[in-house]
Parts: C-alpha cells; sequence; structure tokens
C-alpha cells in the first residue's frame, strides 16, 4: 500500500510544477520529555511573485500542546497606526467572536465586513468597494480567511521581518492546484491594488 503525500510534498510539487523559485524547510527538533516525543516539528515553504511572498506555514510543539498553521500572502507597506486592521466576512456571528470591532465610516465597507483594529484610535480608511468585492471573491473560496495590515512578524521570511505588513491568510494548508492559482492569482492582485495607493 502506497503511502498518500503529506500537504507539505504537495505543496512542494505544486511549487516545481508551476516553477516557482520557492525555499522550503522541515525541521524537527527532539527536546524530550518522553522518548518519541517531539517537542517542535516545523515546516515552512515560500516564494515571492512580484514584491508578495506565498507562505504556508505549520509548526506543533508536543510538549507545550500547541500548534500554529496559516497560508497566506504578505508583502511589506508603509502606512500610519491608524490603518492596522483585520478584517474578515461579515457573518451571524462574527460581532461576537471578535475585539475591537468599529465601523469604518464606509457604508459598504461596514456592510460586507466585520473590522477590528489594532490600536484604540485606530479608523483604517484604504480599503475601497472594489477592495472588498474582490476580497468578498476570493472568500467565497476559502473558508476563514482574513485580512488586515498588522505589526505582527513574519519572521520566516527576511524581507518581511520587523516590518508592517499587509496579508491575506487561511489557518490551513491548501494544496488544490486549482484553488491555489486562484488565491494566488487574486490575492496579489489585491494587495498590489492597495500597496500601490499607500
Amino acid at each position: 500500500m502506497e503511502n498518500e503525500p503529506t500537504y507539505f510534498e504537495l505543496l512542494t510539487q505544486y511549487c516545481k510544477d508551476r516553477g516557482y523559485n520557492y525555499f522550503s524547510t522541515a525541521e524537527r527538533n527532539r527536546f524530550v520529555t518522553t522518548p518519541g516525543d517531539p517537542m517542535k516539528n516545523k515546516k515552512v515553504i515560500y516564494f515571492e511573485i512580484r514584491g508578495v511572498y506565498f507562505i504556508a506555514f505549520d509548526t506543533f510543539s508536543a510538549n507545550m500542546g500547541s500548534t500554529n498553521m496559516y497560508c497566506g500572502l504578505f508583502t511589506d507597506i508603509r502606512t500610519s497606526d491608524n490603518n492596522l486592521f483585520s478584517a474578515i466576512k461579515r457573518g451571524f456571528l462574527t460581532n461576537f467572536l471578535t475585539y475591537r470591532n468599529i465601523k469604518t465610516g464606509n457604508s459598504y465597507v461596514d456592510k460586507k465586513l466585520t473590522v477590528s483594529v489594532e490600536k484604540r484610535n485606530g479608523k483604517p480608511s484604504v480599503l475601497t468597494e472594489s477592495d472588498v468585492d474582490r476580497f468578498l471573491a476570493i472568500c467565497n473560496r476559502f473558508e476563514g480567511l482574513r485580512f488586515g495590515i498588522s505589526d505582527e512578524r513574519v519572521n520566516e521570511v527576511h524581507n518581511l521581518s520587523k516590518k508592517r505588513i499587509l496579508g491575506l491568510e487561511f489557518n490551513y494548508w491548501e494544496v488544490d492546484n486549482e484553488k491555489l492559482d486562484f488565491f494566488i492569482d487574486k490575492g496579489v492582485e489585491l494587495l498590489e491594488r492597495i500597496k500601490t495607493r499607500l
């Protein structure tokens, strides 16, 4: 019986098939609490497209019982503290499950998205109706998609560490080639549009 390829193997194969110049690593550190119990298992794949980085990241720490997994598109951006935000598609429970929700002052944005801010007095003004429509078109194909500008560090890529980040991400690894093509094409286009305006 053949072993099914892992998500890591499928994603590296996708990069090879599409001709992306990618970086990948799979590390397994064995600071053991009991034999065979790895403390940390980390996998990273990334590549750059026109200044935007696609990153797939997964880490598991058995000792701490924690995991962190995401897949997304990220680019550095220069903008004011007032524009730090996180947005998700508006849904029935989104207002209850997010923190520091605000109204942007744009009724179209407020009707379609739940926007939260990092700074107490933040009032992001970077989103247009066209941006919202493009984001929602991507959301229709990806569960739990988040979008925003943040000071969170993306240390997996040297060019993004210690910089303000504009990103689009979800908390799983997508390995369907057609969906990845769509996400990368439409996502890079959206991030480029916003970055050129700021």
